[in-house]
């Protein structure tokens, strides 16, 4: 299932992936944030990250999230 918390998601989109297509609202709290990141933790939900970035790369990974394409979560690491 592909999750958007960004609004619909075009159901063609969907199916050029093969997969099934939802959208969810999101209001970020903490009991949200342990829920989903327990579901992380267990498996249950499992997050493609495209790639992993130090600080010190900022700036490359905000220039390639606003071209708005590309698949999976760009992540900051320490």
């Amino acid at each position: 299932i592909m999750v958007s918390i960004l609004g619909p998601l075009p159901p063609e989109d969907a199916e050029a992936h093969g997969v099934r297509a939802t959208s969810l609202l999101v209001r970020p709290d903490g009991a949200q944030m342990k829920t989903i990141a327990d579901m992380v933790e267990a498996g249950t939900l499992r997050p493609f990250v495209r790639e992993a970035f130090p600080l010190e790369r900022a700036a490359e990974a905000h220039r390639i999230a606003e071209t708005g394409h590309g698949r999976g979560k760009l992540v900051f690491i320490p």
